[in-house]
């Protein structure tokens, strides 16, 4: 790990980080544990809501970006399989939020209907809660959030 990266990390685990440096210092995690994880090559960022002027928010939604898809997707298969529980996800999208950051309702929407469409879906508080939703998730303990957020407690004790 470089100086940089372990400062970005580190500025996403202060009270007050913004959902940007909440997310580069997730990408920065991935690009670090792609030895262990080599799935996480291909985690990609959605850029929706990156507008500079009108004119580029105009001819955005003229090629296709949406209000709501989530801000991040591992397009990975994954099949969890324990004794009470099993499921295959088509891959794993993450709505990043930094800890006080709101929910929209077209967020919350494009959730449920991954989940029904069979992709694993959550929306992150932070770095953490996504560093462990991504860790559940390729380890096969990957489980539903009743509410569709990810919390660190869903998975307390992970590391």
């Amino acid at each position: 790990m470089n100086r940089k990266d372990y400062d970005r990390i580190r500025a996403a685990m202060m009270p007050g980080a913004s959902e940007h440096d909440e997310q580069a210092a997730l990408i920065d995690w991935c690009r670090l544990n792609e030895g262990a994880y080599p799935q996480l090559k291909w985690i990609m960022a959605i850029p929706n809501g990156t507008y500079t002027t009108r004119a580029s928010a105009v001819k955005a939604i003229l090629e296709g970006v949406k209000k709501g898809v989530a801000d991040l997707f591992l397009p990975y298969p994954n099949f969890v399989l324990d004794n009470d529980y099993y499921a295959l996800y088509s891959g794993l999208w993450i709505e990043m939020k930094s800890k006080t950051g709101q929910v929209k309702p077209e967020q919350k929407a494009f959730v449920k209907d991954m989940r029904v469409a069979g992709y694993a879906a959550e929306v992150c508080r932070g770095f953490d809660a996504a560093r462990l939703l991504i860790l559940a998730y390729l380890e096969g303990s990957y489980r539903p959030s009743k509410e569709g957020v990810w919390r660190n407690d869903e998975v307390e004790g992970m590391g």
